[in-house]
């Protein structure tokens, strides 16, 4: 997956205030001061938030540089100790709060636009595919997002009512997951599954698990190619 260069801390402030030998390379990248649905935080709310740019040539820790909204109380908020390399970026949120955590950074272990093992749905389908024991040796392969008749996917298939998508994936230090954040881009509904058990669904009906002919309630078209934002499922 792609390493974004972010970090997170929640708190509630706005105006950043240096230390008189503080470094002028540290700047207010961005502000978000009505975030409604761009980014949530790590508690899965939308807190207004400010990014960092680190624009100098070398590290800066950040640790007695302080975050406000009230220029006469300054230093609401006091960073901890915390280093933000040349060309890096720090996301804060204005919540009100102090996380502990300190997220270095995000990985993505499974990429929509990678190579998928893929079998258009059948009667003949084994409905274990779901489970993390399944064999697919037998499935195609091939980039998502997989699909027909509208010219935005990466591996085009012949017109079928579904299509079974599976990925494997490991995760080394389960210890150092501080979220996980399921994304996804559909045409026109979808279940997903980890490990056997239902993480997220869309505009698709039949529970507890539908059939391989089961219509999407209604039309729903992709969005990213569009230019719009991915669904987001925390």
């Amino acid at each position: 997956m792609n390493t974004l260069l972010r970090k997170t801390f929640a708190l509630g402030i706005l105006l950043f205030l240096l230390k008189i030998n503080a470094f002028s390379q540290i700047v207010i990248n961005e502000i978000c001061p009505s975030n409604v649905t761009t980014i949530q935080n790590s508690n899965g709310d939308y807190d207004d938030w400010i990014e960092l740019f680190n624009a100098g040539g070398s590290t800066v820790n950040l640790q007695g540089y302080g975050l406000t909204d009230d220029i006469t109380k300054p230093f609401r908020f006091t960073f901890p100790s915390f280093n933000l390399a040349s060309g890096r970026r720090v996301l804060i949120f204005a919540s009100d709060s102090t996380s502990n955590v300190i997220v270095d950074h995000y990985e993505m272990p499974v990429n929509g636009l990678g190579s998928w093992k893929y079998k258009p749905g059948s009667a003949g389908l084994d409905t274990n595919w779901r489970n993390l024991s399944f064999n697919d040796g037998s499935w195609s392969s091939g980039n998502g997002g997989v699909g027909y008749g509208d010219g935005d996917d990466n591996t085009t298939i012949s017109a079928t009512v579904s299509v079974m998508m599976r990925k494997t994936f490991n995760v080394s230090d389960t210890s150092q997951i501080a979220k996980a954040i399921f994304m996804m881009d559909y045409d026109d509904g979808f279940v997903a599954y980890l490990n056997g058990y239902e993480i997220a669904r869309a505009n698709l009906n039949g529970y507890p698990r539908p059939a391989w002919n089961t219509l999407a309630s209604s039309s729903h078209e992709a969005q990213r190619y569009q230019g719009e934002r991915l669904i987001r499922f925390s």
